[in-house]
């Protein structure tokens, strides 16, 4: 569901005794009995931004107020299940299947939401189809390292997270156009999740080096055939003499079994060195950072005191200069320093919103420090899934990518119900803490090795070695030796 549709407020009045309504707007108690009881029953007035939101819908007033902060709460539960199962998901069943079924699951999630009797499935409904989404987008993110050469990753990273943040944008225009949140659920099936399951069944093929690592040798050596199809060009004979000489024999013996390193086997060899652990230990505080403060901005009113539709457009647009700001940097800077550049200054505008948030004159001066901040967390958050993906190897990515996705939606379960009470203490104080988390968080990226100018690792022992001049090494008798292979069998 959409932000706006869950922290827009309305108007309410109490209807339990019509009989003596005074016309009190906003009214949580009435007269019982010569008693002052809770009001049970409302009625809700369109506002100037909503005709009706899951407020009305789920009675989320008076006391039920606070529950509005549930739905980040069951956003980042489903999330944090997502990177546990979709990690042993992706490496079992393949990239490809995962994606598809994900695609497919969230359509029927989201139809869901129109059904929900009351606020507790609602919240249900909410964790299964965050878990969904956020499957769908680590599998990308995955599927485009493993596909793509390395230079234009980063290209189509920012194209994605460009096209979310116009989504985001669009979404809260519609919003005000159409103000209904059953509407919305409606419009965005039809336009976006319907789009992307016809793009996964028609387009998408299995990761190459996935299959390899499966020894899928017959699937591998069909989509190779279907590459050359495609770009209308013959198969060179040296290839088609190593693709028939590739075994197919363990097709049917590695089918459906499940890998033989288990998964806290991989996640203890991330983490079994001080070196690699620091680096796995350092990657997730800059995961930590990217999503408290990315999904914090969802409290847009109550970070930055401006009006809820006029955030979420700046919000959703924030983005694209965010993801264009992520490929400039990281082509000059590296994906190292741009992650510190980002977070060092995502930490200065919300530090510098507790000054102009004292003075109500500076409203323009608020605007463009709230789209600031979106922009540099959005660098940072797109950054940090590139490089994330290239700082782990190959048969550990989905686990790597999975662990440090983890302790950030981990951390950030509790995050609404902290800044609620944050903020009955000082409306200040939800500002600084996102901002000194993100400033710590931009301290110990530097302990992480850059990854730009090297062939990303493909097992532990190169993974530690990442950042030092043994890397080269170990990655050049790597290659040499597969090459002697692949002119032994050609």
């Amino acid at each position: 569901m959409f932000y706006p549709f869950v922290y827009g407020d309305l108007s309410y009045r109490c209807i339990d005794n019509p009989h003596i309504w005074n016309n009190s707007i906003n009214q949580c108690q009435t007269r019982a009995d010569g008693k002052t009881v809770k009001c049970s029953k409302f009625e809700y007035l369109p506002g100037e931004d909503f005709e009706d939101t899951a407020v009305a819908k789920y009675d989320l007033v008076c006391d039920k107020y606070d529950r509005k902060r549930w739905d980040l709460s069951c956003l980042m539960i489903g999330q944090m299940i997502s990177v546990i199962f979709s990690s042993m998901l992706v490496d079992y069943y393949g990239r490809k299947r995962v994606l598809q079924f994900s695609t497919f699951s969230s359509i029927i999630v989201s139809i869901s939401y129109l059904f929900q009797p009351n606020f507790y499935t609602m919240c249900l409904c909410r964790i299964i189809g965050s878990t969904l989404n956020m499957s769908k987008a680590l599998t990308t993110v995955i599927l485009l390292t493993e596909v793509l050469p390395i230079k234009y990753v980063r290209f189509a990273t920012s194209v994605i997270v460009s096209l979310e943040g116009l989504g985001i944008a669009l979404s809260s225009i519609y919003s005000m156009i159409f103000p209904k949140w059953q509407d919305f659920i409606l419009y965005r099936i039809i336009l976006l999740d319907v789009l992307m399951l016809i793009m996964a069944v028609l387009f998408l093929e299995e990761s190459p080096k996935w299959l390899l690592q499966k020894t899928k040798y017959t699937e591998f050596k069909d989509l190779v055939a279907k590459m050359f199809k495609q770009n209308n060009t013959e198969m060179p004979k040296n290839i088609q003499k190593v693709l028939s000489d590739i075994s197919v024999e363990q097709d049917s013996e590695n089918d459906g079994k499940i890998s033989e390193v288990k998964t806290f086997l991989k996640v203890y060899m991330l983490l079994k060195t001080k070196r690699t652990a620091l680096r796995m230990f350092s990657i997730s505080l800059s995961w930590i950072a990217c999503t408290i403060v990315y999904y914090a901005l969802a409290f847009g009113k109550e970070l930055f005191d401006i009006n809820l539709h006029s955030y979420y457009i700046l919000n959703g647009l924030s983005e694209i200069p965010g993801a264009i700001t992520q490929m400039t940097l990281a082509n000059c800077l590296g994906y190292k320093w741009t992650n510190v550049v980002s977070l060092v200054s995502c930490a200065a505008c919300l530090y510098l919103n507790y000054f102009l948030k004292s003075n109500a004159s500076w409203l323009i001066l608020t605007y463009i420090n709230a789209a600031c901040t979106k922009l540099f967390i959005t660098t940072a958050t797109t950054n940090l899934y590139v490089w994330n993906a290239q700082l782990v190897p190959t048969n550990l990515r989905a686990i790597g990518m999975g662990l440090g996705s983890f302790t950030g939606r981990l951390s950030s379960v509790p995050m609404p119900i902290l800044f609620s009470y944050l903020n009955n203490i000082g409306s200040f104080l939800p500002g600084i803490v996102l901002g000194t988390v993100a400033l710590i968080a931009g301290i110990f990226s530097l302990n992480v090795p850059e990854t730009i100018g090297n062939v990303p690792p493909d097992d532990i022992e190169e993974f530690e070695a990442l950042g030092t001049k043994n890397y080269t090494n170990i990655k050049s008798r790597r290659i040499e030796m597969l090459t002697k292979i692949g002119e032994k069998d050609v």
